[in-house]
């Protein structure tokens, strides 16, 4: 990852990845599809395919609640604990980073839990929705370079 430099960010049950461009720049979130994928199909992106190189942003990617390398747990997750970490994460963020997050982008599965997040707290900065799936039972299954596309 030349173009950015990884960071963990550290809580209690959720995997937190910075990718930092430079320190000086606002972050945005990128919120993976699924349920059950993960981030690490951006991280590999940025960092080998360089995707967002021209992008004047750091970016955040985050394993929902028992996907990835977040921790593993054998209790059933629902949409609502979905958008709950959602908003523990944005709070997270604001306490450590030094720039602030100036928008969310949410890949199928994870465009619909911006959607919503969006719908149910009132959101004040910007989105971006990327092959939002119909409902949270059917998500796209296309791939996401041609989503990003």
């Amino acid at each position: 990852m030349p173009e950015y430099t990884k960071k963990i960010v550290k809580h209690p049950h959720l995997y937190i990845s910075l990718l930092t461009k430079s320190p000086k720049l606002p972050c945005v979130i990128f919120v993976h599809g699924g349920p059950g994928l993960n981030g690490a199909l951006i991280e590999h992106l940025i960092g080998h395919e360089h995707i967002f190189s021209k992008l004047k942003y750091n970016i955040v990617v985050y394993d929902q609640r028992g996907c990835g390398r977040s921790k593993m747990t054998d209790e059933a997750v629902t949409h609502g604990d979905n958008l709950i970490d959602l908003g523990d994460v944005y709070t997270s963020l604001k306490t450590y980073l030094s720039s602030e997050v100036v928008a969310i982008m949410g890949h199928s599965y994870g465009a619909k839990l911006v959607f919503d997040y969006d719908q149910l707290s009132g959101f004040k900065i910007p989105m971006v929705l990327v092959s939002m799936a119909p409902s949270s039972i059917t998500p796209r299954l296309t791939n996401l370079l041609l989503d990003l596309s």
